[in-house]
């Protein structure tokens, strides 16, 4: 007579192929929605950076209701106050960083540094860094409602928590 069925060996061999098997596809899915959130992080400062240089363009009113063009929105006018009211053409999803449930996820750096525009840096939320030259000090500074904004930085803190994403005003 002829026994038929798998060993216990063949059963332990093949459940720990299977195994094996299924930790590398969690392990890439993960990854795959780690990149996903920083892909998306990516696309919406640069689709920030576009609506500030139609801003630019087309001039916005500050919080004194004043017509400003030819320049970038201050700290004080933004991102303060409802961003869409500035950034009139932008999708609000942009404003949101993946995984919150915050409408606008746009902060104001509070340096100049292009390495730490916030200390510490905030995990999913986006930075908006207006700038201005100081003559009197050779340098760029951060802006505020008394002078021109007339560049800035956008900085997406990626899944890390450490990575920055710069996206920098085409007027430079």
């Amino acid at each position: 007579m002829v026994k038929r069925g798998f060993t216990i060996v063949e059963l332990i061999i093949v459940i720990t192929i299977m195994g094996i098997l299924i930790v590398l596809g969690v392990v890439n899915l993960n990854s795959s929605q780690v990149n996903a959130r920083d892909a998306e992080r990516k696309s919406d400062v640069e689709t920030i950076a576009a609506a500030l240089e139609s801003v630019y363009n087309s001039g916005y009113y500050d919080s004194l209701n004043n017509l400003k063009t030819g320049q970038y929105p201050s700290t004080a006018d933004f991102p303060g106050s409802d961003p869409t009211q500035i950034l009139k053409d932008i999708d609000p999803k942009a404003l949101q960083a993946p995984s919150t449930s915050i409408a606008s996820s746009l902060i104001a750096a509070t340096s100049t540094s292009t390495t730490a525009p916030i200390s510490p840096l905030p995990k999913d939320k986006y930075i908006y860094q207006p700038l201005y030259y100081d003559n009197s000090t050779n340098a760029w500074k951060n802006c505020d409602s008394t002078q021109e904004c007339r560049k800035f930085n956008i900085y997406s803190v990626l899944e890390d928590g450490t990575t920055l994403y710069p996206v920098a005003s085409k007027h430079q």
